[in-house]
């Protein structure tokens, strides 16, 4: 399964998977949890997130499907945020800040 008018869903249905669709993740997470559903594909930092703050007991398997890219964007004048976005974004990458704060929300991740 996986949640309905996604890339998710496009992408599956490209590959020939024809997957059952859930108006929301949680909804499917939850349909997963019983048992109504073998599997659901999604987005990883969402599943690892709601499966934790879900408190579901389901296995996370490792690998990605299709790789994406995500971007913040800001309006074109704004450069004082601009900066500080880059700024905050290197000082995570360059100490162990970003591994705890990936913990804190996704939680341990088997790999």
């Amino acid at each position: 399964g996986t949640v309905e008018g996604t890339h998710t869903a496009d992408y599956l249905n490209n590959e020939g998977i024809k997957p059952i669709t859930s108006p929301d993740l949680r909804t499917a997470l939850l349909s997963l949890q019983k048992k109504e559903l073998d599997a659901v594909v999604y987005d990883a930092p969402m599943l690892m997130y709601l499966v934790k703050e879900m408190g579901l007991k389901v296995q996370l398997l490792p690998g990605l499907f299709d790789q994406q890219s995500y971007g913040i964007g800001i309006a074109d004048n704004n450069t004082a945020l601009k900066k500080q976005i880059n700024v905050a974004l290197l000082s995570l990458s360059e100490n162990s800040e970003l591994i705890d704060l990936d913990k804190k929300f996704f939680g341990e991740v088997e790999k």
